[in-house]
């Protein structure tokens, strides 16, 4: 039973603890995202502006009220009370005034200003709970001033209002106001935190995820370096060509092998392979059955149809073409375009559309598009086989689709008119 008295602290103590790690897991799990798009930085940041005073007053709050039913006289209650000038609560209720006005400002910041690309972005679990969060951080806040106020007013508000009744009794409501106050901010920290796990659990579990965990495998070599006489006969003759660049660059092709992904080549990766990553940069690795097409799969996979082209060996034709029907798998089915990675299931099918591209951007951001169809125009030109033509002709319809009334091109297609990536792009090889 004189556990029972300690429930509330505990709960307001424990639940303050379960607000900052969820802070702390929130800023490091996403960290990766928080520059993808505009509207995150502001998102998050008043977030963090609601709920770490949550969190900070919930554990104060479950102390202090440890320590009182420890100490169990009403003297030190009443002792405090008089210790507290009405200036600290004057100061707690503009502090969370202040704290409500930050949160709306950040609001106004992120959902305000970038309505229309929130719209498009972001997925709808996380919309919902960003919403639920601000709502639920903003009641919560609500409480915490209204019962700063009545500390530092509700004894004479109270006093004026109920003449007739004594001082004990008073004191009483008093109490027994604070106290409803306490459960609901309790039950309601409670209920966000159980959602706030739910839609965690639910898109950890349902949705494919963005950024790989785990360490990846140096794969063996895909075949042995060329012994004997060369394909190309011409290759073999040391006065025409220097055999020590030529053995070193076979080597160079070989060992690149050892990266090849899915049919297709990261951006970069650390020597033994344990890392791989593309534009977003070693904080979200590829997956590896994930390859990148802004300076991976396209650059590297055409240096070996230019070695065919040289050494008509058919290994490095294979290889060739295992990159080019990567880049088949992953081109949007409905639009044509490329994105920055691409990732396909075990049977070799491709994500459709991409995990971090629910909104089927095509991509002429770093020469993403045009270095995937230059590559495939290469390859047909070699192969001269139809489905490498079809995807040509897939991606010119989706060119054809975004370009401007000026003759121009977005950096990405499928923003609102007004957002940066909707403009016409000459850097960064948009236009080339």
């Amino acid at each position: 039973m004189e556990f029972k008295k300690y429930l509330g602290s505990i709960f307001d103590f424990i639940l303050g603890l379960l607000v900052l790690a969820a802070l702390v897991y929130a800023s490091v799990e996403f960290s990766s995202d928080f520059t993808d798009t505009p509207y995150n930085i502001p998102l998050f940041i008043g977030i963090l502006i609601l709920y770490i005073p949550i969190a900070v007053i919930s554990i104060i709050n479950g102390l202090l009220g440890i320590k009182e039913l420890r100490d169990q006289q009403k003297e030190q209650e009443t002792a405090f009370k008089e210790r507290s000038s009405g200036k600290l609560y004057r100061f707690l209720t503009f502090f969370y005034l202040i704290v409500l006005l930050g949160a709306l400002i950040c609001v106004l910041l992120s959902f305000g200003v970038y309505w229309q690309q929130i719209l498009v972005d972001m997925d709808e679990p996380i919309f919902i709970g960003s919403v639920a969060l601000y709502i639920g951080g903003a009641f919560w806040l609500v409480l915490m001033v209204s019962e700063s106020y009545f500390k530092m007013n509700g004894d004479s508000l109270l006093v004026r209002k109920e003449k007739q009744k004594d001082k004990q009794v008073i004191e009483d409501r008093a109490l027994n106001y604070r106290s409803r106050i306490s459960k609901i901010q309790s039950y309601f920290l409670i209920s966000i935190l159980i959602t706030t796990m739910f839609g965690a659990l639910t898109v950890e579990l349902a949705a494919p995820k963005t950024c790989f965990s785990g360490t990846g495998v140096l794969a063996d070599y895909a075949y042995s370096l060329p012994s004997g006489a060369h394909y190309n006969a011409s290759l073999d003759d040391s006065e025409l060509v220097n055999q020590t660049i030529l053995s070193a660059f076979e080597k160079a092709l070989r060992n690149m092998t050892r990266f090849q992904r899915a049919g297709g080549f990261p951006r970069g990766a650390t020597i033994d392979n344990s890392l791989a990553w593309s534009d977003r940069g070693k904080g979200c690795p590829l997956f590896p059955n994930e390859f990148s097409m802004q300076g991976g799969t396209a650059l590297v996979a055409g240096v070996y149809l230019d070695m065919y082209r040289v050494e008509p060996n058919p290994v490095y034709l294979n290889f060739a073409k295992n990159a080019a029907d990567a880049l088949l798998a992953v081109q949007d089915e409905v639009n044509g375009g490329f994105y920055y990675d691409g990732r396909r299931f075990e049977n070799g099918d491709g994500y459709q559309p991409h995990p971090r591209n629910k909104n089927r951007h095509a991509i002429l951001d770093d020469n993403v598009m045009q270095s995937c169809m230059d590559y495939l125009l290469d390859i047909y030109n070699v192969t001269e086989e139809q489905k490498y033509l079809d995807a040509i002709n897939h991606g010119f319809d989706c060119l054809f689709d975004i370009e401007k009334p000026g003759g121009g091109w977005p950096q990405r297609s499928n923003y609102p008119d007004y957002s940066y990536p909707s403009y016409v792009t000459l850097n960064d090889d948009s236009m080339e």
